[in-house]
């Protein structure tokens, strides 16, 4: 075996969730937190892991009381306690010393930081070369979210992007707004899924009638746009009355701010809002489904298309919205819609509903790229080549 060839020792310093992540410990503790979420890195993790590579992931989690410590042949996970709230006002001050401490312990080749916040803060203190994946534009969201806790996350991101560290980013979008700031070495690895575990054998042919129509997003914003659709569905169902939709996350539960926004409205009638579900609910409310509708205006990657591409579900999305056009191949794996308008939305649905060769053949393509494009066993390679690359020099910034 070649040095290029022998496994690497990652620190992954990052959001996860630990469910996906314990058949890769030898005794996971019965306390053992559920972790904050993020799905890509938490898969990410789990692919290096399939290839030999050890890593150790470091994470914050409100639920962890004291340090969590759970271990396997490749998989070293330690999650630290994180403050429900008041984080912004230090800038996750004793977070990042907490992690720092990990870090300094650690004996790794590289180091790897998701999102240009804590983690990425942290990872620059690393004695080995670092790498930050930059997954969100923070002047974007901090647009649709201006309250003080993005004004401290947008100061965090610009001292992260000051130190220049090696950069990569899913998000196509991402890419280009970094390159215009100067930053000509990104490399653009695309978020994957565990596709043996994720993609169904074969497409789908039609929708049923009356229709299921499906949103998960996280956010009751004007970036996630979600009050869109809900005009847009209160028109889908003059043409079909009996149509439902299922409105899953943060902020779109029975009583959360969107279902009383809806309520207000007159915009309730035939939607269930059940709020925030496990990714196994989240599958499942897919297998069930006709359609995806990602109504988002700004969507940095959006690993909740390529879930749903993967289950064969077609997908309605925005035509500017980020990283959706990308992922849905400039339309040919999906319909691309003007989400700021509801009538467009309402025309992206009804051309998938009403037209069998259209709604197959959003099916069949989309499951075809996501297979061939976002594999994660296949872009976990990539991640590792960059990481090789930050160590030996080679990637120049």
């Amino acid at each position: 075996m070649t040095p290029g060839d022998q496994p690497l020792r990652i620190g992954m310093l990052t959001p996860l969730s630990t469910g996906p992540l314990t058949h890769l410990l030898d005794d996971p503790p019965a306390d053992l937190p559920a972790g904050i979420g993020g799905p890509g890195p938490t898969d990410l993790i789990a692919a290096l892991a399939a290839a030999g590579h050890h890593v150790t992931a470091i994470s914050l989690s409100p639920e962890a009381a004291a340090p969590v410590r759970a271990r396997g042949t490749h998989l070293d996970l330690r999650l630290l306690p994180m403050r429900e709230e008041h984080r912004g006002r230090d800038a996750y001050g004793p977070e990042r010393k907490a992690l720092r401490a990990e870090l300094d312990g650690l004996d790794v080749d590289v180091v790897h930081a998701q999102w240009t916040y804590e983690y990425a803060l942290t990872a620059h203190h690393a004695t080995v070369p670092y790498v930050v994946t930059v997954r969100d534009w923070t002047p974007q969201v901090l647009r649709y979210n201006f309250i003080p806790y993005w004004l401290v996350k947008l100061g965090m991101n610009a001292v992260v992007l000051g130190r220049r560290p090696h950069l990569t980013t899913p998000s196509p979008s991402v890419l280009r707004r970094l390159g215009r700031l100067g930053f000509r070495n990104v490399r653009h690895i695309p978020n994957g899924l565990q596709i043996q575990d994720m993609a169904v054998d074969r497409p789908r042919e039609a929708p049923k009638d009356p229709p299921v129509l499906l949103s998960v997003t996280n956010e009751f914003s004007g970036r996630k746009n979600t009050g869109a659709l809900l005009q847009a569905f209160a028109i889908i169902r003059r043409r079909h009355p009996a149509a439902e939709l299922l409105m899953i996350g943060n902020e779109h539960g029975p009583g959360d701010e969107a279902a009383r926004w809806a309520t207000e409205r007159g915009l309730h009638v035939g939607v269930q809002f059940l709020g925030e579900q496990s990714r196994s609910e989240v599958v499942a409310a897919m297998d069930g489904a006709d359609l995806l509708v990602h109504p988002a205006r700004e969507e940095p990657f959006g690993i909740v298309v390529i879930e749903a591409m993967s289950r064969g579900l077609p997908v309605v999305g925005g035509t500017r919205a980020g990283g959706v056009p990308f992922i849905l191949d400039g339309g040919a794996a999906g319909e691309l819609v003007d989400v700021d308008n509801p009538e467009s939305i309402v025309a992206g649905i009804l051309t998938l509903l009403g037209n069998r060769s259209r709604y197959a053949e959003c099916s069949t393509v989309g499951l075809q790229r996501v297979t061939e494009e976002f594999d994660v066993s296949r872009l976990a390679e990539l991640y590792v080549r960059a990481y090789r690359d930050a160590m030996a020099g080679r990637w120049v910034r």
